[in-house]
């Protein structure tokens, strides 16, 4: 099969940035065609990181990148103004973004662990660490880079695609704090405004009723000590999310507490279904306010079980799972049911994975003995895509694919996907945020969520207090030809249709790839899996699954968790929130890709003549994707050759070295960057005490804070970096972090476009443009065509 053009063909990178978030934006690139060039001398000695960071990239003598006038883009380190010509774009990555008072006195390369500590990575992340006295956890990945790489790479993306139709590039900043914030709203989310049937509950389904307080307490401090213990208390808390034990001895993960029609389908494959039913549980519709009254033992809202039912449903579970091997189950679940479900591994067995390898989530480089994790996104028109080559040495060479002086008349948009439309068929948390960060960059979104939800209240009406921001809610009865018309008229004026779906849903849906070209060719089909990576020939390609089951599979929660008792890793920030926003990074090299194409897009013109005379000639709709494993494995992408020491993994990890740890003070925890253990110095200090004792020794410290502390403080007091605001209508409002991880002129965040508001809440608005006329949109809603605002005309019993 020939080779196919890549999306950042012709794109010229000068990387001149030594962090791991310029880095990655420089890989993402080169992976995707462009030609990337870093100064490399002669006698460089490259190391592990190297081979992996700097793959498909051009090594060129020092000095070569004083001169850039050839180059698209300019990657660098730090603040300090980049002379630049009007094509180009510069792209600054930062700590914190200019003018912070708060935290801009942290180095660009400051530690990433002092982020992590900021912005709540410590915290927040064990399901049960706080109740067994473990509020704070080390961990070694650097999520903050990682996500301000993501960022950044999409923000020049989009950059880069405004360009084909302005001539104008831009300067960008791209803040590695901001980044963390980015992939915490959820776990500090606080909605207002939900009636009650329909507010958030205690996941762990609260205190037992059955036994004393002092039992309770007993059972805890038993699990503390005791890993087996402890998966059991899990399980009693939360049995539809937790590894259970097969006859092999290997442990498997269910995941059915959030979904109503996977909760029915796994505890019937189990034999448990109707014996909870005849144990005085029920299955009924959480989203009617007359269903409030089963709350407790509601099978459709898993969540929110009492005590008393988890603990029973736990019980039934084990003893099932014993039946059988764990490769029994995958099969029988994953493979045939199409449950979430999942194999636990450890990251050395996932790096080994024969379906892992050929999904190419782990891929062979070219002049490398040892495989690397794979790209991170893909698009169909570019394959097959050639292999991955190790770094070639070279010089710069060769022109610029556009006059990068030439003026333009046009100012550049200032969201760079203004004029781009989007349709949002995802839910949970990784969708709705990939449809929530291209609203942020601009496009207009339509979320679109059927009349009869299977999800729980909490997935579908609390999260969206963060990922419906800037979008147009509305709720349709797609099962109806009716409600399928209103689908096709909005999909067919949108640019990009985007589902967290696996390939037979969207053929059920009706937007299969033959179907969307005829809505409207040249649409691009940007699809969230669970387990694929760029080549879809492998035996996994369509397994469902959630975060927590590809935490399982990617080997994080053995790095987090006891031996014989994994542990989650935060439920959004490892795994959801990364994978959304490489979907947007896949989106728009699909989206570029069609515009360098000549392909029409609704809204957008060009400065190249030769585009307007080829508007006439259709495109086949693309496919861009990404995935959860991709998204937890590239989490651990500076763990792929060598292990984080002793110290750094488990529930009680510290740091990675004895001196640089978290510290526990009389008052709560700091993370010091210290050369040996202060202990004894800090243990009987409070923490502003010790903060200001390391400040005269020049030790880097900060305090380590929860992600609900770092929303409480700045919404009373926001930066330039860290910006929350309760936001809001007619009632309803959620603490939102803005966007301040896209910054543009002078590091100037472009913020959120405007506030969340109730799910479906938009309908009315959306219909009219669309042509309906009042009277049409009355008998809609009256027919339960158009859904009512949070669900309320839902007809499912």
């Amino acid at each position: 099969m020939s080779q196919q053009r890549q999306p950042y063909d012709g794109i010229r990178i000068a990387e001149r940035s030594n962090l791991l978030t310029g880095r990655l934006i420089g890989q993402m690139f080169a992976d995707q065609g462009a030609t990337v060039y870093v100064e490399r001398a002669d006698d460089y000695s490259a190391d592990e990181h190297d081979e992996y960071l700097d793959r498909n990239k051009i090594a060129v003598a020092p000095s070569s990148l004083d001169d850039t006038h050839t180059m698209d883009v300019i990657i660098v380190d730090g603040s300090d103004q980049v002379p630049r010509l009007p094509g180009q774009t510069v792209l600054h990555v930062v700590a914190a973004l200019p003018g912070d008072e708060v935290y801009g006195h942290l180095p660009d390369d400051c530690s990433e662990d002092l982020l992590n500590a900021l912005v709540g990575f410590f915290t927040d992340m064990a399901t049960t660490g706080k109740l067994l006295g473990r509020p704070v956890t080390y961990t070694p990945l650097p999520l903050c880079s990682i996500y301000a790489a993501v960022t950044g790479a999409n923000l020049v993306a989009a950059a880069l695609f405004d360009r084909q139709r302005t001539g104008q590039g831009r300067d960008l900043w791209t803040s590695r704090l901001a980044g963390g914030v980015s992939a915490i709203g959820s776990l500090a989310m606080k909605v207002e405004g939900l009636p009650e049937h329909l507010r958030p509950v205690d996941v762990t389904g609260g205190s037992p009723t059955s036994m004393t307080k002092e039992e309770f307490m007993q059972l805890i401090e038993s699990a503390k000590n005791d890993p087996e213990k402890e998966l059991w208390l899990e399980q009693q808390l939360i049995p539809l999310a937790s590894p259970y034990e097969t006859s092999d001895g290997r442990l498997v993960m269910p995941l059915g507490a959030i979904n109503r029609r996977l909760c029915e389908r796994l505890l019937k494959e189990l034999g448990i279904y109707d014996k909870a039913i005849e144990r005085g549980m029920v299955d009924v519709n959480p989203y009617r306010a007359e269903n409030l009254k089963h709350r407790g033992k509601n099978l459709a809202e898993g969540v929110s079980l009492t005590f008393e039912n988890s603990s029973w449903l736990a019980g039934e579970l084990a003893e099932a799972f014993k039946q059988k091997t764990a490769a029994q189950w995958e099969q029988r679940l994953a493979g045939e049911l199409k449950i979430a479900f999942g194999g636990l591994n450890s990251w050395q067995q996932w790096k080994e994975s024969s379906a892992a390898h050929a999904a190419k989530i782990f891929a062979k480089v070219e002049g490398h003995s040892r495989p690397q994790i794979g790209r991170v996104g893909w698009i169909d028109s570019a394959q097959p895509y050639p292999p991955l080559q190790a770094m070639t040495r070279g010089q710069v060479e060769g022109s610029a694919s556009r006059d990068l002086a030439q003026s333009s008349d046009q100012s550049p948009h200032h969201r760079p996907l203004e004029g781009v439309k989007v349709a949002d068929f995802t839910n949970v948390i990784a969708g709705p945020n990939n449809g929530r960060m291209l609203a942020e960059l601009g496009a207009t979104v339509y979320k679109i969520d059927q009349i009869n939800p299977l999800h729980s209240p909490t997935v579908m009406l609390e999260y969206p207090g963060e990922s419906a921001a800037g979008k147009e809610s509305l709720i349709l009865d797609m099962e109806t030809d009716q409600g399928r018309e209103i689908m096709n008229k909005i999909v067919a004026q949108c640019d990009i249709v985007l589902a967290n779906k696996m390939e037979a849903q969207w053929e059920r849906m009706g937007l299969g790839r033959e179907t969307l070209d005829k809505l409207k060719p040249g649409i691009i089909q940007l699809a969230l899996g669970a387990h694929w990576g760029e080549c879809a020939d492998q035996p996994h390609h369509n397994y469902p699954g959630y975060d927590p089951v590809l935490q399982g599979v990617t080997g994080l929660m053995t790095r987090f968790g006891r031996e014989g008792c994994p542990a989650m890793h935060g439920v959004a920030s490892c795994v959801d929130y990364l994978c959304g926003y490489l979907g947007v990074w896949a989106g728009l090299a699909a989206l570029y890709q069609s515009v360098v194409d000549r392909s029409a897009l609704h809204g957008a013109t060009t400065n190249d003549a030769q585009t307007n005379d080829a508007q006439s000639k259709p495109r086949p709709s693309d496919h861009a994707a990404s995935s959860l494993a991709v998204a937890a494995t590239l989490t651990q992408c500076l763990l792929q050759q060598s292990d984080e020491p002793a110290s750094a993994r488990g529930t009680e990890a510290t740091g990675m070295t004895a001196g640089a740890r978290v510290y526990q003070l009389s008052d709560g925890w700091i993370f010091a960057q210290a050369d040996s253990d202060l202990s004894s110095d800090l243990q009987s200090l409070t923490r502003d005490a010790a903060l200001a004792m390391l400040a005269e020794r020049n030790v880097p410290a900060v305090p380590v804070q929860t992600c609900h502390e770092v929303s409480a403080i700045h919404e009373k007091n926001p930066t330039p970096t860290i910006h929350v605001e309760r936001r809001g209508t007619d009632g309803y409002s959620a603490n939102v972090f803005l966007a301040t991880w896209f910054a543009a002129e002078e590091g100037k965040p472009l913020l959120s476009p405007h506030p969340p508001h109730q799910v479906g809440s938009d309908a009315t608005n959306v219909l009219s443009e669309l042509g309906y006329s009042e009277s049409d949109i009355k008998n809609l809603i009256a027919g339960n065509i158009v859904g009512e605002p949070e669900f309320a005309n839902s007809t499912r019993p």
